[in-house]
């Protein structure tokens, strides 16, 4: 099985993606290494960069009500205070405070994020759907009519250079 050995990396949608201001965060950036994978370490290392500025993908921050602690992952905890939103009711905005005396059992919400830095890259995922659109073949059957004819999908993301 690949994946208690692949390594990982994060990577946020670019569409849309907010900025979580963390006003007790790091003014200075400051980077630290940890395990590309936490379970196997000879996957090797990582570098990861830590902001007072953090960016979140659309739907993670719509998750998030006023004054509700989440937890950032490989960080720790954080208190979103302020969210902002558009006319449409996304979320332009946060404004947070790290609570990094807080527990990851106790936030409901999980995030992964990015730092607000230069290091970011445009990067694209490609999503590989179906063959065909039947859940079950009969033998002998024409495929032809179960094709599916839209099986490859593009989304701009934004990742940190390895």
């Amino acid at each position: 099985m690949i994946d208690p050995v692949c390594p990982r990396h994060t990577a946020i949608l670019e569409e849309n993606r907010v900025l979580l201001t963390l006003l007790d965060g790091p003014h200075r950036p400051f980077v630290h290494v940890i395990p590309k994978h936490k379970k196997y370490v000879a996957a090797g290392d990582k570098t990861i960069t830590f902001t007072k500025n953090i960016w979140i993908e659309q739907a993670d921050a719509k998750a998030i009500s006023p004054n509700e602690e989440i937890t950032l992952m490989d960080w720790g905890n954080a208190i979103v205070r302020e969210i902002n939103k558009d006319k449409n009711g996304n979320v332009t905005e946060l404004t947070g405070v790290l609570h990094l005396e807080g527990s990851f059992k106790t936030a409901k919400l999980k995030l992964t994020w990015l730092p607000d830095t230069n290091e970011l890259v445009p990067l694209t995922l490609v999503e590989f759907g179906y063959l065909i659109t039947k859940k079950k073949m009969k033998k002998g059957e024409d495929f032809i009519p179960v094709l599916n004819r839209d099986t490859k999908k593009e989304i701009g993301v934004l990742g940190i250079r390895i």
